[in-house]
């Protein structure tokens, strides 16, 4: 898996990898070095031309939980023991390494289900 998302300030985040069960929140610079590396042999351009190298500002380790069988975009109705009325909970994760791009699917997803309900 390899990504750049430009930021507006004219920064780009790189990743990524694709680790199961790997938890830990410490920086591997090998990983990070095969990133850049991954990179810029699909992207090129962004490396400016009077730059050997990439500035690196900082190194940053995300954990992305994901989920067995598949992300999770349901609804249950639970009742709320401070208040003891019914609430409607709309479960959206599960996305693993992919939530940034699928987020903003999984969210109309559960807001056209959340609305259905509510309607109905």
């Amino acid at each position: 898996m390899t990504y750049a998302i430009p930021r507006d300030n004219g920064e780009v985040t790189l990743g990524g990898t694709y680790e199961v069960d790997n938890y830990s929140t410490d920086v591997d610079y090998d990983t990070a070095a095969a990133i850049i590396h991954r990179c810029l042999a699909t992207r090129p351009d962004l490396l400016p031309k009077d730059q050997p190298h990439l500035i690196i500002k900082m190194h940053g380790v995300g954990l992305r939980p994901h989920r067995k069988g598949g992300v999770r975009v349901e609804t249950e109705w639970t009742t709320s023991e401070k208040f003891g009325k019914k609430i409607l909970i709309c479960h959206n994760y599960g996305h693993g390494g992919s939530g940034y791009q699928s987020s903003y699917s999984t969210a109309q997803s559960a807001l056209k289900i959340m609305k259905e309900i509510l309607q109905s």
